[in-house]
């Protein structure tokens, strides 16, 4: 049985809106008005609303990349630069709840025991230590009971679950698979 539900304004919170185009696919910048250390609160399985005509319009994304301090986000519905351009400027809301889960976003020195998946390798480690390097952290990773080195690169993360303690990455192709080669 479907059941439909009234989207309530007061259950969200605006987060920015759709300050560029990048790009020709219909990909944005998006200028965040919410303090967060990170873009780590957007996730692919929660939409955002988008305000059009005093409504609030589900889009989910289907890629979330960092740029500087600023989200780079592209609509799995809107295909085309054309077709984006006329949400330019559109303000942004988020639901209050999974902004309220944010602020429960891993610590870097936490990152223990953490398994990393990541997308553009299409393999799975564990993470056994963090090195705190000034701008540089590290994790050690363990990959068939071999310890690697891999630079932690924040714009790589896609998503993470705390409870499940997993963290999703896609690093830039061929970066994890070179290091894995020199092992």
């Amino acid at each position: 049985m479907l059941v439909l539900t009234m989207i309530q304004r007061a259950d969200f919170v605006e987060i920015g809106y759709l300050k560029k185009l990048t790009g020709t696919d219909g990909t944005f910048l998006l200028k965040l008005k919410v303090k967060q250390t990170s873009n780590w609160f957007l996730t692919e399985k929660e939409p955002i609303f988008i305000e059009i005509d005093g409504n609030l319009v589900p889009f989910f994304m289907d890629n979330i990349k960092q740029h500087e301090s600023e989200p780079v986000i592209h609509f799995d519905s809107i295909l085309s630069r054309e077709k984006a351009a006329d949400f330019l400027e559109k303000p942004c809301f988020y639901n209050k709840k999974q902004l309220t889960n944010a602020d429960s976003t891993p610590d870097i020195e936490n990152l223990n025991g953490y398994t990393l998946i990541d997308k553009s390798a299409g393999v799975e480690f564990k993470i056994s230590n963090v090195n705190l390097i000034p701008g540089n952290p590290i994790l050690e990773i363990m990959f068939e009971d071999t310890s690697i080195d891999i630079p932690l690169i924040t714009e790589a993360i896609l998503s993470y679950d705390i409870e499940k303690k997993i963290i999703q990455t896609e690093y830039p192709e061929g970066l994890l698979q070179s290091l894995l080669d020199m092992e």
